[in-house]
């Protein structure tokens, strides 16, 4: 199998499709922003930072041609806030133009223990609770048709960390969270994270594919230890030694972005739903913990619930006030 972005999509034509991706303005989203629009697409680079994301955009410039710069786009979306993210859905709701990819792959890692302007906690909210939202709001919408792919960034220790867990108090009460579970977020909220992710994976499988979402299909995959901007988020100490042991244990963003990738163009995943690959293009078990439709069913209903109460509105109502734009 080959182990880039570029290779698992030679002879891919994307032309006419649009792709969003969150996390676009470095590491795994850079690259998949930069093969994706040389693959024909056009690539709406869902990010927090302007500045970041247009410096992004000038790096990739010298490789790209006209054309292709022009098709690279950003869009607003700090992902840790709420009412930012669904003012997002909103302008890509009256642009009315069908998502045809739709990569759930920015978030954090090792951040300590903090809440949100809007009172949620900070890592579950930019890694599983905004992505939640942008889901909730372009099915509302019909931006995502039959022709729709989501495709989750996922890391191994979502899936193999034995203590990683859906923590619903912390995501729906943060502010009652003790000291020791304060003390210990900035190791456990990511993976914690992560799991959510692949509870919401399991939900929509299981519950929106026929009536909601017919052909949909959400997917994940793990690129594995990859030299991306997390580095940054470790503390200074290791941002230092990042030269010196990376090159032993981590390897390329062109490398760790193909899987997904893959997902998203390779024929031979066009039957795959609900899976989630680990670094070597590998289907993995998805822990129970992760699949349990109990639980993902308490997850999903306690994500409406909050974003209900954050921005004063049915989730039913998200992006149709004034109607659906698209025909399903």
């Amino acid at each position: 199998m080959a182990t880039s972005a570029m290779s698992v999509s030679e002879n891919v034509d994307l032309t006419g499709k649009r792709v969003v991706v969150t996390g676009a303005s470095s590491g795994i989203g850079k690259e998949l922003s930069r093969v994706l629009v040389i693959r024909g697409a056009e690539v709406i680079m869902a990010c927090r930072n302007e500045q970041k994301t247009r410096h992004t955009i000038n790096e990739l410039a010298s490789s790209l041609d006209e054309d292709q710069v022009q098709r690279l786009v950003f869009e607003e979306c700090d992902l840790s806030s709420l009412k930012n993210v669904y003012s997002f859905c909103q302008r890509l709701t009256e642009q009315a133009v069908p998502i045809h990819r739709l990569f759930f792959n920015g978030g954090v890692f090792s951040v300590p223990f903090k809440l949100t302007p809007e009172g949620l906690e900070y890592t579950y909210t930019a890694n599983y609770l905004g992505h939640y939202l942008l889901l909730r709001a372009f099915l509302n919408a019909d931006l995502l048709n039959s022709d729709s792919q989501v495709i989750a960034t996922m890391s191994e220790g979502g899936y193999q960390y034995p203590f990683a867990s859906a923590n619903l108090e912390m995501l729906a009460t943060p502010e009652n969270a003790s000291y020791l579970q304060r003390s210990v977020a900035r190791f456990t909220a990511s993976p914690n994270s992560k799991v959510m992710m692949m509870l919401m994976m399991e939900y929509f499988n299981r519950n929106m594919q026929d009536e909601v979402a017919p052909k949909i299909r959400f997917n994940s995959a793990d690129p594995g230890p990859t030299l991306t901007d997390n580095i940054n988020q470790m503390g200074i100490a290791l941002k230092f030694l990042a030269p010196i042991y990376t090159p032993f244990f981590m390897h390329s963003v062109e490398r760790g972005a193909a899987g997904l990738m893959w997902l998203a163009v390779a024929d031979e995943a066009k039957d795959l739903n609900g899976v989630l690959l680990n670094k070597r293009f590998k289907e993995v078990s998805i822990p129970a913990r992760s699949r349990d439709s109990n639980l993902s069913d308490r997850c999903w209903e306690l994500s409406e619930k909050i974003i209900e109460t954050r921005l004063n509105m049915p989730v039913s109502s998200l992006c149709r006030e004034k109607g659906s734009l698209l025909a399903s």
